[in-house]
C-alpha cells in the first residue's frame, strides 16, 4: 500500500512538472531570452519622444574597400605607352548600425562590414570614431562592430514576436550617406506591411522570417533599427526591393528574436578575438 502511494505521489510530481514545462516553454528559447522584459510591454511614446531616445545610439558607418586589380593587358609595349601592372582598387560604401551595450558594441548587417578594411563611424553628437569588426555571421547577415569611443548611448532590444500587420514603426539610419555629413540620423514613418517574409537576394544571400514595412528604406540605411512606438528596437533594416535603387515602399528588416539567438554566439566570438588579440 506505501509503495502504491509513493508511486502514485512520484506521477502526480512529474504530471505537475510537465504542465508547468509546457506552460513556459517558448520555441527557439535560449540564454538571451531570459534577459527579456516580463509582463506588458511599455506605455507607446510619442513619436518625438522616441527620436530623443532612440536617435543618440544610431551610428552611420563609412567603409573602405580595398581589392586587387589584375591587370589584363601583360604587353610591355601597351604597358609603357598607357601604363599597366596590378593595381589596388578602393571602394567606399556606406551603411547604419545601433549601439546596444555601452562598451561600444554596434549590431549592423554583415554584408555593410564584412568586406571592408576601413570603418568609421560617425555618432548623432558629431564624433567621429574607427571601429572594427570583432564577430560576423553571413548566413544570418549580421555583425557586431566595436566603437572605439566612450560615453556611447544605446538603444533597448525589445521583442519581434506577437508584431502584427498595421503596428506602426520608425525606420532609423543613413540613407545616401545624409548621417554621415549632418550627424543627425534619419527617421521614416510607416507601419508593417508583413511578415514572415522569404526574400532571396544576389550573392547567394537567403533570408527567412523577414519583417516587410512601408517606412522608407533607402541604400544607407542597411543595419539601422526598426522601432516599434515603445522606443525599442524590434528589427534591424536589411534590405529594399527596388528597381531604381530608392525606396518605393517595400523595406525588409531582420526580427530582433533571430538577433537574439544569436547574439550570444556573436559576443563570444568578440571575446575569443579580444584574448587572442586577433584583429579583423
Amino acid at each position: 500500500m506505501k509503495r502504491y502511494l509513493l508511486t502514485l505521489a512520484l506521477m502526480v510530481l512529474c504530471a505537475s512538472a510537465l504542465v508547468v514545462a509546457v506552460a513556459y516553454y517558448r520555441p527557439g528559447a535560449g540564454g538571451n531570452r531570459s534577459r527579456r522584459r516580463k509582463g506588458p510591454p511599455p506605455p507607446a511614446l510619442a513619436i518625438d519622444s522616441i527620436v530623443e531616445r532612440v536617435g543618440p545610439s544610431v551610428v552611420a558607418i563609412n567603409t573602405i574597400e580595398r581589392k586587387m586589380v589584375r591587370a589584363r593587358m601583360r604587353d610591355p609595349l601597351f604597358n609603357f605607352f598607357f601604363g599597366g601592372g596590378d593595381f589596388v582598387a578602393e571602394r567606399e560604401g556606406i551603411g547604419s548600425g545601433v549601439i546596444f551595450d555601452p562598451g561600444g558594441y554596434a549590431l549592423t548587417n554583415a554584408h555593410v562590414v564584412s568586406s571592408a578594411q576601413e570603418i568609421a563611424v560617425v555618432l548623432p553628437d558629431g564624433r567621429q570614431a574607427g571601429a572594427a569588426v570583432c564577430a560576423v555571421d553571413r548566413e544570418g547577415d549580421l555583425a557586431l562592430i566595436r566603437i572605439e569611443a566612450r560615453g556611447l548611448p544605446v538603444a533597448e532590444l525589445g521583442e519581434s514576436e506577437g508584431l502584427r500587420v498595421g503596428q506602426i514603426v520608425l525606420a532609423f539610419g543613413n540613407p545616401f550617406g545624409t548621417a554621415s555629413k549632418s550627424a543627425q540620423p534619419s527617421v521614416t514613418f510607416g507601419v508593417i506591411s508583413g511578415l514572415r517574409r522569404d526574400i532571396r537576394v544576389e550573392r547567394g544571400r537567403y533570408y527567412r522570417d523577414l519583417i516587410q514595412t512601408d517606412a522608407a528604406i533607402n541604400i544607407g540605411n542597411n543595419g539601422g533599427p526598426l522601432v516599434d512606438l515603445t522606443g525599442r528596437v524590434i528589427g534591424l533594416n536589411t534590405l529594399i526591393v527596388t528597381s531604381s535603387g530608392a525606396s518605393t515602399g517595400v523595406g525588409f528588416a531582420i526580427p530582433v528574436d533571430f538577433i537574439m539567438e544569436r547574439l550570444d554566439d556573436l559576443r563570444a566570438e568578440c571575446a575569443r578575438g579580444a584574448r587572442s588579440g586577433r584583429r579583423r
